[in-house]
């Protein structure tokens, strides 16, 4: 489990997290927050990034890259 002490309430929901998570793999944090808070769940970003971390999924974004000037886009 997590390395701080309350990592247990946010493990109880993982289904949920993971679900959510699946359905939209590109949802912001704070999209995802705002998803289990209308399902009564509230955590706090923070805790879900370390959550995220825990399980080991990678959420980083691939950044928005200019065209080409040489190369076929």
């Amino acid at each position: 489990m997590g390395g701080d002490q309350r990592s247990h309430r946010i493990e109880t929901q993982t289904d949920l997290i993971l679900s959510l998570y699946e359905a939209q793999p590109g949802i912001y944090l704070h999209e995802l927050r705002a998803a289990l808070a209308e399902r009564g769940v509230s955590v706090a970003q923070s805790s879900l990034s370390r959550f995220f971390k825990r399980h080991g999924i990678s959420r980083k974004k691939a950044g928005a890259t200019r065209p080409s000037k040489t190369g076929r886009t």
